[in-house]
């Protein structure tokens, strides 16, 4: 929350804005998690493209990669998980992502 987050406001008041996380995972991090739950999943589908974060958003980033993971349960933590992922191909490594 200190790094990154976000400022909501629903009444329409500025002096009444909420602070709420804005989520930043290197990608391979967040494949990670994913990866070690238990059961470990049978299928792994994930998206990503580049772009830049949310107005709203206070962050050092000046550009993210926004993925979405699809996610299905497996039954057995000894098979190997099948990945589909379909990230843009240049992920610099000096990037947040």
């Amino acid at each position: 929350m200190k790094k990154s987050y976000q400022r909501i406001n629903y009444s329409g008041n500025k002096k009444k804005q909420e602070i709420a996380n804005y989520v930043v995972f290197n990608s391979d991090d967040a494949l990670k998690i994913l990866t070690v739950l238990k059961p470990k999943p049978s299928y792994i589908l994930g998206y990503g493209y580049w772009g830049k974060p949310s107005i709203t958003a206070a962050t050092p980033f000046d550009k993210l990669l926004f993925a979405v993971f699809a996610v299905q349960k497996g039954n057995s933590d000894k098979k190997k998980i099948k990945m589909e992922l379909h990230r843009p191909l240049k992920l610099n490594k000096n990037s947040p992502c």
